[in-house]
C-alpha cells in the first residue's frame, strides 16, 4: 500500500476535458461523489372508521375519511467522478490514470455540512449541482415548476439538499494498487512510475491464510474485484494516520493557483474559454500543451494589481529544477524546446535579459518581442518560434500580466 498527497497533471486540453472540482463544494479534487435530492410532500387519503352494534353482530362501519401527509426526500441524482492524478511525496509522483472508467475503486469519507447535507432552493441553485443535475439527470422535473402551497396533492416543496465526498488536491490517501515503472505519462510524454490496477489473482489462497485472512476477508476480497481490475484508493485515517503508517506525508508545495481554489474558467459549468498553463518540471521536459493561443490580447492594466500576479518567488530558481545532468543522455528527453527567461521590455531594454542555462555553439540570437496571452501570470510558460525555426520556451516574468510586452533573446 502506498500512502501520499493527490494532486492534479499539468494543465491543459485533456485534463480541462476532466471535472476536476467538485460540483457541491466546488474544490479542487482528484474524484467526487455528489448525490442530490428533492423534498416532496405526500398526501394519503386515510378512512375513519367506528364500532357498531352489540355482541356478535359489533362491527366496524366506515364514518368518513381525513387527510394524512408526511415529508420524504427523492434522489435527484448520485454521481462520482475520477480524473488522472498523481500520488506524490516530496519529489516522488506516482501517475494513477482516473479518469478510465472502472479504473478505481474509492472508499471516501462524507464531507459536506454538519449532518452530512447542505439545503438550497431552486433560487439559489449552485451552478455546479446545475450543471451536473443537467448532464446526469435525465428523468428531473426541472427547477421552474410549482412547488406545493395548498392542498392534498402530493408536489415537490421547493426545497433541495446534496452531500458529497472527495479526495481534495493535497489530501492524504492510501492506495492499493501495482507498480509500473516504465509507464508513458500522457502529459509531460516520459517515463514514469505508475499504479495500475490487479485482479482477485494477484494475491492467491496459500498467502490469504498465511496472513491469517478470515472467510469474510477473502469473501470481500474477491467481491471487490469481481468485475474490474481495480486500483483502490482511501482517505479513512486508519490507513493514512502516522499512528498507523509509521511515518508522514508533508503537503507539496508551489502549486499553482488553479489547482489550489476554485477557478471558473476551468470549470464545465461556466467560465471563460480554456487558457493554458503549466507547472514548473524538470530541465529536459516540457508541460506546455501543444495549442497555443493565437491572438495577442490587447492591453489589460487591470492585471497590474490584482495580488496573484504579484511577486511569486516560488517560481524563481527552484532548485529542485536546476542542472540534472542524468537527464542529458535519455533519447526521450532528446529535441526539446529551447527554454530562455523572457523579462519586461522596460527591463530587457537595459541590457538586463538573461539565459537558463549556458549553451555551446549557440547561433547569433535575435530579440522576439512577446505580447503575453489572456489567462497567463507570471511563472506561465508560452511557446514562441525563433528565426532558426526552433521552439523557444518563455516563461512570463514577474510583474506582467496579459497584454504585457515582454522581449526575449532566442
Amino acid at each position: 500500500m502506498y500512502v501520499g498527497r493527490v494532486t492534479l497533471p499539468p494543465m491543459g486540453p485533456r485534463i480541462q476535458a476532466q471535472c476536476m472540482y467538485s460540483p457541491g463544494s466546488m474544490r479542487p479534487c482528484v474524484y467526487w461523489r455528489v448525490v442530490v435530492q428533492e423534498e416532496w410532500i405526500v398526501w394519503r387519503k386515510v378512512d375513519d372508521y367506528e364500532m357498531r352494534g352489540k355482541g356478535d353482530n359489533r362491527h366496524r362501519v366506515r364514518v368518513g375519511s381525513h387527510w394524512e401527509s408526511h415529508h420524504e426526500w427523492r434522489l435527484i441524482v448520485d454521481q462520482e467522478n475520477y480524473v488522472d492524478f498523481y500520488l506524490q511525496d516530496g519529489a516522488i509522483r506516482m501517475f494513477i490514470e482516473g479518469s478510465k472508467r472502472n479504473h478505481c475503486k474509492v472508499q471516501s469519507e462524507w464531507d459536506a455540512g454538519a449532518s452530512g447535507w447542505n439545503g438550497f432552493r431552486a433560487r439559489n441553485l449552485p451552478q455546479g449541482i446545475k450543471w451536473m443535475v443537467r448532464e446526469h439527470a435525465s428523468g428531473f422535473g426541472g427547477w421552474g415548476r410549482s412547488w406545493y402551497q395548498s392542498g392534498y396533492n402530493s408536489m415537490p416543496t421547493g426545497r433541495f439538499q446534496w452531500s458529497e465526498c472527495v479526495f481534495e488536491v493535497n489530501e492524504k490517501i492510501a492506495c492499493l494498487g501495482i507498480t509500473s515503472p516504465t509507464y508513458q505519462d500522457p502529459y509531460t510524454q516520459t517515463g514514469n512510475t505508475a499504479l495500475i490496477p490487479f485482479s482477485a489473482d494477484e494475491v492467491d489462497k496459500a498467502d490469504m491464510k498465511e496472513e491469517g485472512w478470515s472467510y469474510w476477508d477473502r469473501f470481500s476480497w474477491e467481491d471487490l474485484l469481481e468485475d474490474y481490475n481495480q486500483v483502490i484508493l482511501s482517505d479513512k485515517t486508519k490507513y493514512t494516520a502516522v499512528e498507523h503508517t509509521g511515518f508522514d506525508v508533508q503537503p507539496a508545495t508551489d502549486l499553482p493557483r488553479w489547482m489550489t481554489v476554485y477557478t471558473q474558467q476551468y470549470a464545465p459549468w461556466g467560465g471563460t474559454q480554456l487558457v493554458q498553463q503549466t507547472v514548473p518540471v524538470m530541465n529536459g521536459t516540457s508541460n506546455v500543451p501543444a495549442i497555443m493561443p493565437q491572438v495577442a490580447v490587447a492591453q489589460q492594466p487591470q492585471y497590474a494589481q490584482q495580488p496573484q500576479y504579484a511577486q511569486q518567488p516560488q517560481y524563481a530558481q527552484q532548485p529542485q529544477y536546476a542542472q540534472q545532468p542524468q537527464y542529458a543522455q535519455q533519447p526521450q528527453y532528446a529535441q526539446q524546446p529551447q527554454v530562455a527567461v523572457a523579462q519586461p521590455i522596460a527591463v530587457a531594454q537595459q541590457g538586463q535579459t538573461t539565459s537558463m542555462m549556458q549553451q555551446k555553439n549557440q547561433p547569433p540570437t535575435q530579440t522576439i518581442n512577446v505580447t503575453v496571452p489572456q489567462g497567463c501570470g507570471p511563472g506561465s510558460q508560452i511557446q514562441v518560434q525563433n528565426a532558426q525555426g526552433q521552439m523557444v520556451i518563455v516563461t512570463v516574468p514577474q510583474g506582467c500580466g496579459p497584454g504585457s510586452q515582454i522581449q526575449v533573446q532566442a
